[in-house]
């Protein structure tokens, strides 16, 4: 007696034609072919295709939405990174504080120990910034193509991104 749930799942999960399984597991191929007729399972075999295509695609979409999402949180790490030099850079233009020497004085303690102390003065000297303008912009203009780089470009008629951008758009946004 052949096992015909062994058959019959073969048949639904694998490649296999009738008349290979009806080899494999010594059955006549008419016998196999009526029986599978019957009881439809070449409707049941493309039901569990459609499902397996489904998890297929769900898992590359959302392995491509995650990817995604790292890529986004990289770039607006850099971004922070950036905006803070830009900062740096607006407090600093016009003015910075240099050290002044005086000159070396020399000092006695109580024990008659002589010591040679260097003498500094703290002073704001309003002057060309650390950061240029230049690089102001630069770094300006480096946050904006930044920006640019970081918007979810249109997927056109690849389905793949499609999906991805689909999933993206379903999760909590990471700027809020």
């Amino acid at each position: 007696m052949a096992d015909w749930v062994s058959i019959k799942a073969e048949y639904l999960v694998g490649d296999s034609s009738l008349r290979e399984l009806a080899e494999k597991y010594g059955v006549s191929h008419n016998t196999l072919r009526k029986r599978a007729e019957r009881e439809k399972w070449t409707l049941e075999r493309k039901g569990a295709c459609r499902k397996r295509d489904a998890k297929i695609t769900q898992k590359v979409a959302t392995k491509i939405a995650t990817r995604e999402v790292d890529r986004l949180t990289r770039l607006l790490g850099v971004g922070d990174l950036l905006a803070d030099k830009l900062e740096q850079s607006a407090r600093q233009l016009g003015a910075y504080t240099i050290l002044k020497r005086k000159g070396d004085r020399v000092v006695e303690d109580d024990e008659g120990n002589r010591r040679v102390v260097e003498d500094t003065e703290e002073i704001a000297v309003p002057c060309e910034s650390i950061i240029s303008t230049a690089d102001a912009k630069r770094i300006a203009s480096a946050l904006k193509d930044l920006h640019e780089i970081a918007k979810v470009s249109s997927p056109g008629k690849d389905e793949a991104l499609s999906k991805a951008s689909a999933l993206l758009e379903g999760l909590p946004s990471a700027i809020d």
